[in-house]
């Protein structure tokens, strides 16, 4: 008899959870709204003057954020690494970085690896320049993601001559790896030689386990520059490869060039294909683009060429006049075997579009993109199919996900595809006088149908993420003081934690439940103030 009252309880919760939920279909006010509308700060300190804000997803829809920092008054340097658990809302610092002395940090990127909480990695790759002996270090830490107050393992690090070393990338075949590759973190990076420029690339493979092995030289040239790196594969490109795109100038004086494209031939550690130089291909495009960024499918879908598609942004200068840019760019259907690269226009108009970034959502077989319109002050959202066509309509999806135009002077903003909620998500530098840069991301497309709830005055909004492996987050507004218990359920009614009683102050605030020691499965939250009660569902995921 009990177990049967216990169904029937559990069922009553369920129901009750269907009532509130149709009643609570009515759009948020943008000001209340958790999910959110408004940019979010990832770290305050302007003092920092924060550049080159990179992110990167891992598989539970953890994020992780670095920003090069230069103090120009204590000559000091580094690179902050943040993570938040909750979707970008709350933000915190790694144990084990430092500023260094005498140094200038010019470029960063992350990637992260780990398909189970407890080995979640995290690569970070910096570039920095000792003032006083003029060297240049290239390295790579690797950080616990799911143990952030462990020290950083550094596995990389190369010290180079007093030559620049422009730009940097990393990227990983965790997301999609083929049977016959082990997990691996590429790193391309352009050196600037006396004699000549190299693109490098390093891996750590099959071979070499988390350290990274030897060197790739791929190409040599002059006035090497901006440099990007994916991995792809699809079912028919079962080997995978890291593809590269870079720019190549005229000379030191000149901002615009050429874009060069190449990967890896045979497997991930592989030699490299000859590159190929995609803007001369297009009469329009000829010597007059930069800033490129790659983007390759990584998922168990064939293209229409039964192959994997490739795409690269970049931005292109109108009749070579740099003040009036577009961003155009290239695709290939079958990248993984042949060069079959045709012209690609994403935003091309009277307005001076800037600073691509170009990412694939492995969820809707996209490509999607953003760009800084410096005409209008925005950041722009796009995407289109990833079977690419000529010519391809780009959908914009959102004219400016930013809500302050007037800190938009070199925001080189970042798209990624969040793992877990296979939503758009996005980083870029807030910047109003040029010198104190802050990073600023926006989760706005976390969960498009957020259902607020009120509870006499007191609003609860959806717990998320949902479903979550580790934690989840009940995002709670009130204007007055008040307390709150939250009970969790499995589907049967029995209790699965502890109740917990939270005292709210008013305004907007967060409540985390970690749910790690819960075995998968739908459970029921009953949120309760005074007499008034709601419940909601969530799922843990193993």
């Amino acid at each position: 008899m009990r177990k049967i009252i216990t169904f029937f309880a559990s069922i009553i919760c369920v129901f009750t959870f269907g009532i509130h939920s149709a009643r609570a279909q009515s759009a948020l006010p943008s000001s209340l709204n958790p999910q959110f509308v408004s940019d979010i700060t990832i770290e305050a300190n302007s003092a920092a003057n924060q550049r080159h804000v990179r992110v990167a997803s891992a598989f539970n829809g953890w994020l992780f954020a670095a920003f090069v920092v230069n103090d120009s008054v204590s000559h000091k340097g580094g690179v902050e690494l943040r993570y938040s658990k909750n979707g970008g809302i709350n933000w915190y610092l790694f144990n084990g970085l430092s500023y260094f002395q005498h140094s200038y940090y010019s470029s960063c990127d992350i990637t992260v690896t780990g398909a189970d909480t407890s080995h979640i990695n995290v690569y970070l790759g910096a570039v920095r320049k000792d003032l006083i002996t003029k060297l240049y270090d290239v390295s790579v830490e690797k950080f616990n993601g799911a143990k952030p107050a462990y020290p950083l393992v550094r596995v990389f690090s190369q010290q180079l001559d007093t030559n620049m070393v422009y730009d940097l990338a990393l990227a990983s075949n965790s997301k999609y790896p083929t049977a016959k590759d082990s997990m691996s973190v590429g790193l391309l990076y352009s050196h600037h030689g006396i004699a000549t420029d190299s693109m490098i690339f390093v891996t750590s493979g099959k071979r070499t386990g988390y350290k990274f092995g030897a060197h790739h030289v791929i190409a040599t040239g002059k006035y090497y520059r901006k440099v990007s790196l994916a991995f792809g594969r699809s079912p028919s490109a079962s080997k995978g490869a890291y593809f590269a795109a870079w720019e190549q100038d005229s000379s030191m004086a000149n901002t615009l060039g050429h874009v060069f494209t190449s990967r890896t031939k045979f497997s991930i550690d592989s030699v490299w294909t000859s590159p190929t130089l995609v803007d001369t291909l297009f009469p329009a495009m000829k010597n007059h683009v930069r800033y490129p960024s790659i983007a390759c499918q990584y998922n168990a879908s064939d293209n229409d060429s039964s192959n994997l598609s490739v795409a690269i942004a970049f931005e292109c200068a109108r009749n070579g006049i740099t003040d009036s840019m577009d961003i155009l760019g290239v695709y290939n259907k079958r990248g993984d075997t042949t060069n079959y690269w045709n012209a690609l226009a994403i935003a091309n108009s009277t307005n001076n579009e800037l600073q691509p970034s170009l990412s694939y959502d492995v969820s809707a077989n996209n490509f999607m993109v953003t760009y800084y319109d410096s005409t209008a002050g925005s950041l722009p959202y796009l995407n289109t199919g990833f079977a690419l066509a000529t010519p391809k309509a780009w959908t914009v999806v959102k004219a400016s996900y930013n809500d302050n135009s007037a800190g938009l002077r070199a925001p080189w903003p970042r798209v990624i595809n969040n793992l877990l909620t296979n939503k758009a998500f996005f980083v870029w530098v807030n910047d109003p006088a040029n010198k104190n840069g802050v990073a600023l991301c926006d989760g706005e497309y976390l969960n498009t149908s957020v259902a607020e709830l009120d509870m006499n005055g007191l609003r609860i909004y959806n717990l998320f993420p949902n479903p979550s492996s580790s934690a989840v987050t009940l995002p709670v507004s009130s204007d007055r003081a008040a307390d709150l218990s939250l009970s969790v359920f499995n589907a049967l009614g029995q209790s699965a934690m502890p109740v917990q009683i939270q005292h709210l102050a008013g305004g907007m605030q967060y409540f985390e439940l970690d749910v790690t020691s819960l075995t998968a499965g739908i459970y029921l939250c009953r949120v309760q103030s005074g007499n008034v009660s709601h419940t909601l569902r969530f799922v843990v995921q193993r």
